[in-house]
């Protein structure tokens, strides 16, 4: 067992033949238990593609494309790095298919000094708008209208200038067309010049204008030979000629 006996007794019993028999023993010391391992440290995690493409000052790209040979995830990196240096690329099976690659590249831009940029030629004025026609103008204005001119790139007067006027001009001023008057301008034969007279909507629509009958009220009238003479039309009950 290993103990050692420290004291022993015996002590005869009345009983005959029995012997009481004590003994008192200790065991060796044993050395202390060793401590408990320590747990190992975990590996060290490696950096990912694109924390090693960023720490390198690149800029990361990836994609999943069907290669077998990762031939064009190479091609592909290379068109990725088209203005700089491929620093890096991985390509491995991708784990929705064993047809596709996982392909990834880091690229780094060449450092070029940036071009003075170019300098932009201002842009002439627009033109002003041409003004309406004088006579137009006045016979609007005095019937209490508004007149609107523009230049139309059109060789179509009603095609286009009376439209413009009668479904957008007039129209935007909350208002109807009353009059319009295409002429053509004379440095293009494809440029109308467009005046649009158009009426508030509060307004009544323009009567008919009913045909002159009989003499017109005022005429000037040159006979060869004699000083013009002007004559005006006037009521029955008097009568004046002017020359």
């Amino acid at each position: 067992m290993g103990s050692q006996v420290v004291r022993k007794a015996c002590t005869p019993r009345r009983q005959a033949k029995q012997i009481v028999c004590q003994c008192c023993c200790t065991k060796p010391p044993f050395p202390p238990p060793p401590p408990p391992t320590p747990p190992s440290p975990p590996p060290p995690t490696l950096p990912s593609f694109e924390d090693r493409c960023l720490q390198q000052g690149g800029i990361h790209n990836d994609t999943s494309m069907p290669d077998e040979d990762c031939s064009v995830c190479r091609n592909w990196c290379k068109e990725r790095c088209f203005d700089g240096d491929v620093v890096e690329q991985d390509c491995k099976i991708d784990e929705t298919s064993t047809f596709f690659r996982r392909c990834d590249c880091c690229c780094r831009r060449n450092s070029k000094p940036p071009s003075p940029p170019t300098p932009t030629p201002p842009s002439p004025p627009s033109p002003s708008p041409p003004p309406p026609t004088p006579w137009f103008l006045e016979k609007c204005v005095k019937q209490g209208d508004k007149c609107y001119t523009a230049t139309r790139p059109t060789s179509e007067c009603a095609a286009d200038c009376t439209y413009r006027c009668e479904k957008e001009k007039c129209p935007k001023e909350d208002g109807y067309m009353v009059n319009v008057n295409c002429v053509k301008r004379s440095e293009s034969n494809n440029l109308r010049h467009c005046d649009c007279c158009c009426r508030n909507k509060s307004k009544p629509p323009p009567s008919p204008s009913s045909p002159t009958v009989g003499c017109p009220s005022e005429a000037i009238w040159t006979i060869p030979g004699v000083k013009p003479c002007s004559y005006r039309l006037v009521s029955p009950s008097s009568s004046s000629i002017s020359m």
